[in-house]
């Protein structure tokens, strides 16, 4: 089963589809996945729904584990809580039922995108479904998460050869072969895809005549990589201009429907046509007759990737004092703007704390103490909004009220990760200024104990260790 063309693919399926972009347009990744998952299983062949399927899964992935060792935890977590539908898949995939086999594996993969048992298990649905193309894209994903496994390179390499792209599959043996020069299967799989190429371009004498084609195309291996990663990337940026002519296309059927301009601002950023995209935008604030939060969010978004692009330009022609002024009226406008999204929209507590964060960036600690007294009321910000608080008192000098802040928020973030660890290091920082070092010890002992390189930890506990042991801090 070969991917959809566009005018096959239902237009309900089309309809969730759009329904995800908008989603990941707000980064609510948990409904554009759900969104993308529907629209699959109308459609399990259309691609671009199963390409933001996987980068929406990978971002909300990211948000949630945002450590090396979290990342392991959750794989650990995700194999055991999945056993179930894998054990499904593989008894579907026994049974010749591929396409449900291939739907448990999506559902697994929204948990845990890069968990292998799961990976496997789609890439054997999507083949024996006879729909290579997304056992490709998945270990084309993994495998820039997973760099030193070559079993999946050497996997990737076969399901090409299979499907007949054999220069991209040379490029994954030639990968294999030079990762690891004792692995004989590899040798003998580039060595037959280099006998079929020679064969299919009908040049085996001349290759012969030169000298021997495996060790003259090995010699060739790093331009022919670079060639292939060049040839990706012109595939990928046709898809999105192919997604933007349909998304134009929705919106000249449709001039009132501002989500189909949402999606057409969605991936007008993505292919970094950034002045379509603010004009899309833009356009969404005249159809609607009204204001829109999270409209003005992604326009202040999209403008200060504009600065940064100049900025770039700036650098690359040598002239860093204008760089250097357009990163500080970079700065200047992000606060301005900022600002005026809290008059527009004083109920809003997210624009607030975003607006705390800017103010306290440019030492302006009275105003950003003032916003995260009230965007400490949103539960997601509150823990963020206690610590920047505690930053803004000890800039002041107010180191008291800054370590009531620290307490707050250390006994709201029970488990260890990285913003418990900024608290009580921090915190720990304040104790021992204070002259309370057996209460400063036990939160940098804690956080030496989770990840010993964090920050200066480790010579703290060394040279306390040195000075012998404080006195039992109180209970």
């Amino acid at each position: 089963m070969a991917e959809a063309a566009d005018d096959k693919i239902p237009r309900r399926a089309r309809e969730l589809f759009d329904k995800g972009l908008v989603a990941v347009e707000r980064k609510n990744y948990d409904y554009a996945i759900d969104m993308f998952l529907a629209a699959l299983e109308m459609a399990p062949s259309f691609m671009q729904a199963r390409k933001f399927l996987r980068a929406a899964s990978i971002n909300a992935f990211n948000e949630t584990h945002s450590s090396a060792i979290s990342h392991q935890v959750a794989h650990v977590i995700s194999t055991l809580g999945g056993l179930g539908d894998l054990f499904k898949g593989r008894k579907a995939l026994r049974a010749g039922q591929a396409l449900d086999a291939l739907q448990l594996s999506d559902r697994v993969l929204r948990k845990d995108p890069f968990n292998l048992p799961f990976v496997r298990l789609q890439c054997a649905a999507a083949e024996k479904a006879g729909m290579p193309e997304i056992a490709i894209h998945t270990l084309q994903t993994v495998r820039e998460y997973y760099p030193e496994n070559t079993e999946l390179v050497s996997s990737m390499g076969d399901i090409l050869k299979n499907a007949n792209r054999l220069e991209e599959a040379r490029e994954c043996f030639e990968h294999v072969v030079q990762a690891k020069p004792t692995d004989m299967a590899a040798v003998k799989a580039l060595k037959d895809i280099l006998a079929l190429e020679s064969m299919k371009n009908s040049g085996m004498g001349e290759a012969a005549e030169k000298g021997g084609s495996f060790r003259d195309r090995l010699r060739d291996a790093a331009e022919a990589s670079r060639l292939e990663a060049a040839n990706r990337r012109v595939k990928a940026e046709s898809d999105l201009e192919a997604l933007i002519r349909d998304a134009v296309s929705k919106v000249q059927q449709e001039p009132e429907n501002v989500n189909h301009r949402r999606a057409l601002a969605t991936l007008y950023e993505q292919a970094n046509h950034l002045e379509d995209a603010v004009y899309a935008l833009t356009e969404i604030r005249r159809v609607s007759g009204m204001n829109d939060p999270q409209v003005d969010q992604n326009i202040l978004s999209i403008r200060l990737k504009q600065f940064d692009r100049e900025i770039a330009m700036l650098v690359e022609n040598g002239d860093k004092p204008g760089a250097d002024r357009k990163r500080a009226e970079k700065e200047e406008f992000r606060l301005k703007e900022i600002r005026a999204q809290v008059e527009r929209y004083p109920n809003d507590l997210q624009l607030k704390f975003v607006c705390g964060e800017a103010l306290l960036a440019i030492g302006q600690h009275d105003e950003a103490i003032r916003l995260f007294q009230q965007s400490m009321r949103i539960p997601k910000n509150r823990v963020r909004s206690l610590y920047s608080l505690a930053v803004c008192f000890k800039e002041k000098g107010q180191a008291d009220m800054a370590v009531e802040q620290l307490l707050k928020a250390e006994g709201e973030v029970p488990n260890m990760n990285e913003m418990r660890k900024e608290i009580l290091y921090l915190l720990g920082t304040l104790l021992d200024q204070a002259g309370r070092s057996a209460e400063a010890m036990a939160r940098f002992k804690e956080i030496y104990q989770a990840d010993i390189n964090f920050k200066d930890v480790a010579e703290k506990i060394n040279q306390s260790y040195k000075r012998g042991p404080a006195p039992d801090a109180p209970a």
